[in-house]
């Protein structure tokens, strides 16, 4: 069985977040995610065409030509940057499904995600988590960046 990463097997990252950060900073409603989802850049940084730096300039460049250069947008990023760091690599129930899955030794599970470059490090700790640490493979420019299965029978790390 194979999963995805982000809006699966870790799902905080509804528009709801991005809505609180665009209220509490005072920039218009779903800038954020706009900013984030609705720029060119963002079909670049899926298909591995930039890394995760030039996507985030990209980001906050779109952000500060909407909203102006007063403050609010680098603060909007760094408290969405301090949310997303605080969230756990999986969601609660979905590490209950992985262990059950695993616990009933017939599944090979599977992680896949097309998130930008660089973010190898959270999806590694999601896979230490699954209990494989080496599984990551990068990402291809062709979507194709899976991990390798592995068996739902080797022991958490």
């Amino acid at each position: 069985m194979v999963f995805d990463y982000g809006g699966v097997l870790r799902r905080d990252e509804r528009a709801s977040a991005y809505d609180v950060i665009d209220t509490k900073f005072s920039l218009a409603p779903g800038a954020l995610w706009w900013a984030f989802h609705d720029i060119p850049e963002y079909r670049l940084s899926r298909e591995g065409a930039i890394d995760r730096a030039a996507y985030r300039a990209a980001v906050r460049r779109a952000l500060l030509e909407r909203e102006g250069t007063d403050g609010r947008v680098d603060a909007a990023l760094a408290a969405f940057d301090a949310h997303i760091a605080a969230l756990p690599p999986l969601d609660a129930d979905m590490q209950g499904l992985l262990d059950d899955l695993r616990a009933a030794g017939r599944v090979r599970l599977g992680l896949l995600s097309n998130a930008p470059r660089g973010f190898t490090e959270r999806l590694r700790a999601a896979l230490r988590t699954l209990g494989n640490p080496s599984g990551y493979c990068p990402r291809r420019a062709d979507h194709r960046a899976a991990t390798d299965a592995w068996n739902s029978s080797s022991p958490p790390r």
